[in-house]
């Protein structure tokens, strides 16, 4: 992160002249690397939004999450789990307990009858 920083022109009285001096401002400009760094800050640590906003002083939500759209399209920047590696997680669970579930309905017939 690099503090934006602006050109003024001062009036120096000692010499009678104009000066240029370069001022600090209270923003920041990112580069893509600060934006990646940031996203997966706020992903991985479970952070508000808005602590991480005033961490590294963004100036709206708006903006950390269009960073997070970008980022999180691209798939080489920042990795989450593939979704079909849960979906099958989930299915292997639901096909177990279907199977338990016939298996205590035919257990449950067969006491009744």
């Amino acid at each position: 992160m690099k503090r934006k920083t602006r050109i003024e022109r001062v009036y120096n009285e000692d010499t009678g002249w104009f000066e240029t001096r370069e001022v600090e401002l209270n923003s920041y400009s990112f580069t893509d690397d600060d934006r990646i760094m940031i996203v997966r800050e706020y992903m991985e640590s479970g952070l508000p939004a808005e602590e991480i906003i005033k961490k590294y002083y963004i100036s709206s939500r708006t903006v950390l999450f269009s960073w997070m759209d970008k980022f999180l399209n691209e798939k080489d920047l920042l990795s989450l789990p593939p979704e079909d590696q849960n979906r099958d997680d989930m299915a292997k669970t639901t096909n177990e307990q279907l199977k338990e579930k016939d298996a205590e309905i035919k257990r449950l017939r067969k006491a009744l009858e």
